[in-house]
């Protein structure tokens, strides 16, 4: 047996986990948020979807899965309280950032795990190309980090709202086809969803300043975006124009 047929949570976890069903199933204590991660008993297979699904969630508290990657061996890393805080190559999607050692590395990745519900699906996989994807309901976010190292175990933190999960089961092949271009569908959605172009510059209306202020003069002084910004956007010197970043080479 290969792939996701053999797939199982390891049995080191945190203090909050009680794992079922031949360790499949990993529940967290409801009195608890945090102290709650739980990591694949074997290193990842390239090409394999590790894939959990979230089968309840207790809204008393904030915060939702996160799921991730790390180099260090469960049976030798320290159990923090959540993913996050985790170090010595760890990468996690959290939210709609993906970060490492707990420093973001995207503000903006994929579909964000806060609006998850119960029934629906998250999973992580390495490629044989040493791309990292993270996946949702079975659909790529795309390549969330490059050339990354080997082996790497599987690591979910049923955090806050998320309170109970179980790995998915086998769909007969265990792999599926990566996003082929590096963060290309969940870019494409955010400027979708905020329906504005990659590069915006600030135009000054002549007639409709005039009107409230009698004169144009210092209207181009006045009209500026704010210095602080997003972290993949980069202004112009007369800070008027807005143009965003190709993430891999702000990195």
């Amino acid at each position: 047996m290969t792939g996701r047929e053999t797939q199982s949570f390891h049995t080191r976890c945190g203090r909050s986990i009680r794992l079922y069903n031949n360790n499949r199933m990993a529940q967290r204590s409801m009195r608890d948020f945090s102290h709650a991660l739980v990591f694949s008993a074997e290193p990842l297979e390239d090409d394999v979807l590790f894939e959990v699904v979230i089968e309840k969630k207790n809204t008393s508290w904030g915060g939702s899965i996160e799921i991730g990657v790390t180099a260090e061996s469960p049976d030798d890393l320290e159990l923090v309280a959540c993913a996050t805080a985790m170090r010595n190559g760890t990468w996690v999607m959290s939210g709609i950032d993906v970060r490492k050692d707990g420093r973001r590395l995207f503000e903006f990745y994929g579909t964000d795990l806060e609006t998850l519900n119960e029934n629906d699906r998250v999973g992580v996989m390495r490629t044989s190309g040493n791309d990292l994807v993270f996946y949702v309901n079975g659909e790529s976010q795309g390549v969330a980090a490059k050339n990354m190292p080997k082996p790497l175990w599987a690591l979910v933190d049923l955090y806050g709202r998320c309170v109970q999960v179980s790995l998915c089961p086998r769909d007969g092949s265990g792999s599926v086809e990566p996003l082929d271009s590096p963060l290309q569908q969940p870019l494409q959605q955010v400027v979708q969803n905020l329906d504005v172009a990659m590069n915006v510059n600030i135009v000054v209306d002549s007639d409709a300043w005039m009107q409230g202020n009698g004169s144009v003069s210092g209207a181009d002084d006045r009209l500026c975006f704010h210095t602080r910004c997003g972290s993949l956007v980069k202004l112009s010197p007369n800070f008027r124009s807005a143009n965003a970043v190709d993430p891999w080479t702000s990195q």
